[in-house]
């Protein structure tokens, strides 16, 4: 009886898979005023995207969004910034197949943003949400003479491992690239949000952080196609 149960439930987990969900992730950030600035920020940060990363394709319009209404309230308070809100349709698979997408927001900064990293989203019996992503805040430094960094980073930002936007959807992105400042943008201070979730569908999750949030919602689309993976690539 106990066989036969087990092998009743493996259906279950495979029917999940390539189903259509849109997805909408709107993250913001929190004033930097209001946020202790006391702590001691980590000087051995490894960022770097993972080797199976594609960009977000599929976006929906606004007029589709579920999370208007947290956007606007964000937007009206001076105490928070909306780094990115964007809504898409992807194909759900397992852990091992699911690709990392590509999340960047905020103000730019030469060529980096002030939120970059990856979103993995991926189903088993339920929808899991895993965030590898990093806040930064840059100042610059227009004479080689001044240092305008925050001062626990001094000595160490031109060693910081530092990873490079990946050219192409499919390229292998697991090794971590310098980057050169010189005297650009230079980050004073980067925050780390790496978080793994598990979610329901037609609910609205939110991730909390000290300098940041996350809400996340998906809904089943109510038409499927044929399944593949492809669907989340881009060419750029």
């Amino acid at each position: 009886l106990f066989i036969a149960c087990a092998l009743l439930s493996l259906p279950s987990y495979a029917q999940n898979e390539g189903r259509s969900y849109q997805v909408e992730v709107l993250i913001f950030k929190r004033n930097p005023l209001l946020v202790n600035t006391d702590e001691i920020w980590r000087k051995d940060l490894k960022l770097s995207y993972p080797a199976n990363t594609r960009y977000i394709s599929r976006i929906q319009p606004k007029g589709t969004h579920q999370l208007g209404g947290h956007d606007y309230t964000l937007r009206k308070d001076e105490n928070h910034t909306v780094l990115f809100h964007q809504s898409w349709r992807q194909k759900m698979w397992g852990k091992k197949r699911s690709p990392s997408l590509i999340i960047r927001g905020g103000q730019a900064f030469g060529n980096h943003r002030e939120l970059e990293g990856s979103i993995k989203i991926h189903i088993g019996r339920y929808l899991h949400v895993s965030t590898d992503l990093w806040l930064s805040e840059f100042a610059f430094n227009e004479d080689d003479n001044q240092n305008t960094q925050d001062e626990t980073f001094s000595g160490s930002i031109n060693t910081l491992s530092w990873p490079r936007l990946p050219s192409l959807p499919n390229a292998d992105n697991s090794q971590a690239y310098q980057y050169i400042f010189d005297n650009g943008p230079k980050p004073s201070r980067i925050i780390t949000l790496r978080e793994k979730r598990r979610m329901r569908s037609k609910e609205t999750h939110y991730i909390d952080h000290p300098y940041m949030g996350i809400l996340v919602r998906m809904l089943p689309c109510l038409l499927y196609t044929s399944p593949s993976p492809r669907d989340l690539s881009t060419s750029r």
